[in-house]
């Protein structure tokens, strides 16, 4: 038997405001996110459990500060392990370069989510040609995103020094901002 929803808690989910797709992490948008520069070479790690079951076709991202340069990003889904990449968009040029506001990159395939499962959305920035772009990001301390542990499925937020997204992602440990994300089908 499914336990029911708190009605307050399930009105401020993207399901109850009939978006076509969810934020990450979960409860954004929210206060205390900021434009933060990226790091080279670096993929951002946010846990999410599926508010419903759903293909993802595209991750939208909001650009605060454009690249001087042409540098590549990837975004992508990850099994709640991380170690298996359930798909990406793979290393896309002209997304961090150009208009500020929100950015859409497409997945190369859809990813099916399964309503209540948990996983990972990635968001990967790599070399940087100049000046780093800034997207709006968590603002959290790093202290609090591995409250229920530091292993992947527990850790809220956590990075890796890499890019593009690749397969398994070894936790690079806590981390306090990461790219908030629309999940769009």
């Amino acid at each position: 038997m499914a336990i029911p929803r708190n009605p307050l808690a399930t009105a401020l989910r993207g399901l109850d405001r009939q978006q076509a797709g969810q934020y990450v992490p979960d409860g954004a948008p929210f206060g205390g996110i900021t434009g933060i520069a990226l790091t080279a070479s670096r993929t951002y790690v946010v846990r999410f459990i599926a508010e419903r079951s759903m293909t993802i076709t595209k991750v939208v991202f909001v650009l605060t500060v454009a690249a001087s340069a042409n540098d590549n990003c990837d975004v992508g889904i990850f099994d709640s392990t991380l170690a298996t990449k359930l798909g990406s968009s793979g290393s896309t040029a002209g997304k961090l370069n150009g208009s500020l506001g929100a950015v859409t990159v497409n997945l190369a395939a859809g990813v099916q989510i399964r309503q209540g499962k948990v996983y990972y959305a990635a968001f990967g920035s790599g070399p940087q040609g100049g000046t780093a772009a800034s997207v709006v990001m968590t603002n959290l301390p790093t202290n609090a995103v591995q409250m229920f542990g530091s292993t992947a499925g527990l850790t809220e937020l956590t990075f890796q020094a890499a890019f593009p997204l690749a397969a398994p992602i070894t936790p690079g440990g806590a981390i306090g901002s990461c790219p908030v994300l629309a999940l769009l089908q």
